[in-house]
This record gives C-alpha cells, structure tokens and sequence, in this order.
C-alpha cells in the first residue's frame, strides 16, 4: 500500500515537473515568437534587398519571425495589432512619423546617415530623454575610420580638407573631437552650402593634403562630384570617399558597408534583443562590418601606392579591435 502511495506521488511529482521543464524550455520560443516589425517600402530597391538579406539570418528559426508593415500603411494602430517585440525601421521618410507616434516598443532605424539622424532628431537634447526607445544604426562610417584609413593610403598626410554644410555638421564635430588627440593632423574646415561649393573647390584642393568627404548629400552629390573630383585632381589632392561609387568615380580610396554586411550587423541586434541578452546602449551605432574599396589607377598617377583593399581592411579591423 505505502510502495502503491509512494509511485503515486512519485508520477504526479515527476508529471508536473516534466510539464514544468517544457514551459521552460519553450519560454524563449515563445518571448521570440512576438514578431519583429519591419517598417518598409518595398518599391524601393535597396529597402526591399537588406530586408531579404535580413531574413536570410533568421531562416533557421522561421521567417515568421517578421512582419512587414508598409510605410504608406504607418499607423499606431497598425504597430499595435503586430504586437511586435520590436521595430525595424528600413524607411528614410517613416523616421520621423515614427518620433512623433512614439509607441512603446524599441525601434531601430537603420539605412540613415549620421546627417539624416540630425535632421530627424531636430528636437536634440530634448528628445534624448524623452525618445529613450529610438536607436539608430547609420550607413557611414566613424571618422576615427576613415582617419585610419587616410594614414594607410597617404602616411605623409597632415593637411586634412573637410567641406561641410550644416547637414553634417555633427559629423564634423566628431572629426574635431578625434582630431584633437592627433597633434599632427590639422583639419582645414570649409563650412559651405549646396550653391557655392564650386567657389571654395580651389581653396580646399591647394590647402590640403587629402580631402576626406562626408556622408554630406548637399556636398557630394551627382551634379558637384565631378566637379569635386577634377578640381582635387588638377591640384594632385587625392579624395577619401565614403561609396563603393565614389571611389569608382576617382577618389584614391573609402570604406563602407555592403547592404548585407549592414543586414548582418542588424540580424545580430535582434537577435541579441530578442533573448534579452542586449539592448543598444547608444543612440546612435555605426556599422561592425566593412571593407575597403580602392581606386589604384587615380592613387597610382598622384604618385600614391598603398596595399590591397583585402590587406588595409584587414588593417582597420584591427585597428578597431585594439581602440
């Protein structure tokens, strides 16, 4: 009778702790299981690529994982029927909508520049506190990079031309910060707009050594680059780009990210976020993922030689690792 008691207390005990194990265990899939919200307009290429880039990371847990809300469709009560664990915002134009709904959830804005996220958070300090749930991962690249990467291409290089606008002009406020710890770079600052960056090209090319350009779309841009490009030439100042098309159009060198490379990086913030192991501490992130691209034909005629683009980004990876 005591042995019939003892295996009977001993199956309702061994029940309740196997039910108790599988809750557990399938705890996570079920955190998980709240989607990810994708803010995008699928009409736009670029959008549409990283997000079949992004999912790719995630095919072994299920593309269910996501839902795609278009930004034409951008509603607070559409984020709310989601339900989502968090926010993935691939749209330029839905970053300020977005501010202004402010739902409750974590966003990260991804596939903007350091200058689109000053334009968005126009409500600096402020909104710093209050917009506490808003993260940006920016396209560019830090400037302690692309200092890096002018000491690889042009050691000699001391002379460092900037044109900014007040678009950028928080980017070049880092680039002062980092430059005052390197006493012998000298940054030549020319603050301008649009419409008379043709008048200051000469200034800028005689002055300086190499022009390092900004994500600045109202300095760079198709109808001034050329100009840019052909005037730094005729004055043999070589360009540091910031595009894949840049340097193909003439500047010596750059360094950027890929859409799946930026892809990649976002998949490891979600993923991170969704097993609540880590949430961004920052506002805003540059990429973690990278490559350098050369133009040896431009470096080569202003008499400039440096290593191959696989050996300088193995060089400013390591560079990254020991700052």
């Amino acid at each position: 009778m005591l042995n019939k008691m003892f295996l009977t207390l001993f199956n309702k005990s061994d029940y309740r702790n196997t039910v108790l194990a599988i809750f557990v265990w399938a705890l996570p899939s079920l955190v998980f299981a709240q989607p990810n919200l994708v803010i995008i307009d699928e009409s736009i290429p670029h959008q549409a690529t990283f997000y079949t880039s992004l999912k790719e990371h995630f095919a072994d847990l299920g593309e269910t994982n996501f839902v795609a809300l278009s930004a034409n469709k951008l509603t607070l009560q559409n984020i709310n029927k989601t339900n989502p664990s968090l926010i993935i915002n691939l749209n330029k134009d839905s970053a300020r909508p977005l501010l202004g709904l402010n739902p409750e959830q974590t966003i990260i804005h991804t596939l903007l520049t350091t200058a689109d996220v000053n334009k968005v958070m126009s409500c600096k300090p402020r909104c710093l506190s209050e917009k506490i749930n808003h993260h940006f991962l920016v396209i560019n690249q830090p400037v302690e990079r692309q200092l890096a990467l002018i000491k690889l291409v042009k050691p000699s290089a001391k002379d460092i031309g900037v044109i900014y606008s007040k678009e950028s002009s928080g980017q070049f406020e880092a680039l002062q910060n980092v430059a005052k710890k390197t006493p012998s770079l000298t940054i030549n600052q020319f603050l301008t707009t649009a419409e008379n960056v043709r008048f200051i090209l000469n200034d800028v090319a005689q002055s300086s050594d190499i022009i390092l350009a900004l994500a600045d779309s109202n300095i760079y841009n198709l109808t001034t680059l050329p100009q840019i490009l052909l005037t730094s030439y005729r004055h043999r100042t070589p360009v540091l780009g910031f595009s894949k098309g840049f340097v193909k159009a003439g500047a010596i060198s750059g360094v950027s990210s890929t859409l799946p490379q930026l892809a990649q990086h976002t998949a490891e913030i979600i993923k991170a976020f969704n097993q609540r192991k880590k949430r961004l501490s920052t506002l805003v992130a540059y990429p973690k993922y990278y490559t350098v691209t050369s133009n040896h034909r431009v470096a080569n005629s202003l008499n400039l030689h440096f290593e191959n683009d696989a050996e300088l980004t193995t060089q400013l990876q390591s560079n990254d690792v020991s700052r």
